[in-house]
């Protein structure tokens, strides 16, 4: 996990990374373009240049929703507190 994704999620910035850059965070299409070579990228680039800011918002929105719910203080102890209640 990249924390530059999840730094660029939380910040509302459009998401286009590599596939090794989404381990163990998975957004998925909704959220971010991943890319597997060059040609993905530019693709990527000139597809998110045509959207509108509504489109933006929306999947910015969702990334930023995944990394709220996974990646958060709150959602950190719940899951510590898990742990430790099955030790």
């Amino acid at each position: 996990m990249r924390i530059k994704v999840l730094e660029a999620a939380a910040c509302g910035i459009p998401l286009l990374h590599s596939p090794l850059a989404n381990l163990g965070v998975n957004f998925d299409e909704k959220e971010a373009s991943i890319c597997h070579n060059a040609k993905e990228f530019i693709n990527a680039i000139e597809a998110k240049i045509g959207k509108t800011e509504n489109e933006l918002m929306t999947e910015t929105k969702q990334a930023r929703l995944r990394i709220e719910h996974n990646f958060s203080n709150v959602s950190f102890l719940e899951n510590a507190g898990a742990l430790l209640t099955s030790l």
